[in-house]
């Protein structure tokens, strides 16, 4: 069952071209509408580079994306062109984030709520870290 409402899940995330990200920390609270991918079952976001965003990125990794049919609590990493994560993110995906000035962050969701429709009541779905993430980033 909990597998069927992750895939659920998964499906509203790629049904969603853009969401909004929140974040907190040294800059405040801050919020953009950006681009939202998901590919493979990883879920990225294109964020501006010269945004407080990322300022806050680096201090905390919570981060809240929402569109009006769901919301999503997790954590963003922050992919460095070096790094091995880097690696698994599209060409496409890693070209259209130089086009537009952006980072890519890929975002591990820890919590996700689906909003109430004709075919269902609001869902709350939790995810959990696959263990070889829970190494690269942690949740405080």
């Amino acid at each position: 069952m909990l597998d069927q409402l992750r895939g659920e899940a998964l499906e509203c995330i790629s049904a969603s071209e853009r969401c909004v990200i929140s974040t907190a920390g040294p800059a405040g609270l801050q919020a953009a509408v950006v681009p939202c991918i998901l590919n493979n079952s990883r879920i990225y976001v294109l964020i501006p580079s010269t945004t407080d965003l990322i300022f806050n990125l680096e201090y905390a990794e919570d981060v809240v994306l929402t569109t009006p049919e769901w919301q999503l609590y997790g954590i963003a990493l922050i992919l460095d062109a070096l790094s091995q994560r880097h690696r698994t993110v599209p060409p496409t995906l890693h070209q259209r984030a130089i086009a537009e000035c952006a980072l890519i962050a890929e975002v591990f969701p820890l919590r996700m709520h689906l909003t109430p429709d004709q075919q269902r009541d609001r869902t709350t779905i939790d995810f959990t870290l696959p263990h070889n993430d829970t190494e690269t980033c942690s949740a405080s």
